[in-house]
């Protein structure tokens, strides 16, 4: 156990890896923020699940993706395309 009072501040030159056997689990009392300068990869074996409030995004291995919230608002510059074997609008 290391109990940091203040600043607890790492920085590795060329490479950081941690490597966890079972579980690893996170908490920040405000803000985190992640800044990657080309590519970020998230990689979960049989689910993802991502909630701000009312709102949640959910994917799972069998290609399942779930969007739940209140109300949706997509814009897009360009075309829109929807493809689906079925689309069910209702």
């Amino acid at each position: 156990t290391t109990n940091v009072g203040a600043v607890y501040s790492i920085i590795a030159g060329a490479a950081m890896n941690t490597a966890v056997g079972f579980v690893s689990a996170e908490e920040v009392g405000l803000t985190k923020k992640i800044v990657v300068g080309s590519n970020f990869e998230i990689s979960a074996g049989a689910k993802l699940e991502i909630s701000v409030g009312a709102s949640k995004l959910i994917m799972d291995s069998g290609g399942t993706i779930t969007l739940k919230g209140t109300a949706f608002e997509f814009t897009a510059s360009g075309n829109v395309k929807i493809n689906g074997s079925v689309i069910d609008l209702n």
